[in-house]
């Protein structure tokens, strides 16, 4: 369905962003997701919290791969 799910692991707060740490369904991987305050506004009614299940989707564009050394 384009989706890939995951679990809210944390939140943390730094100025006007907001990054939560997301652990893959089925998966070791952890990803990272950085909001904006615009982004939080919109998802504010949804209320997400740690523990909560979510479905990521991005676009190419916005995606930033990190590279491990």
């Amino acid at each position: 369905d384009g989706f890939i799910g995951a679990q809210v692991l944390s939140r943390g707060y730094l100025g006007s962003i907001t990054r939560m740490v997301l652990q893959l369904e089925n998966s070791e991987m952890q990803v990272v997701s950085s909001l904006n305050d615009g982004d939080i506004a919109n998802l504010a009614e949804i209320g997400l919290e740690t523990g909560d299940f979510v479905k990521l989707s991005w676009s190419m564009e916005a995606a930033h791969p990190l590279v491990a050394h």
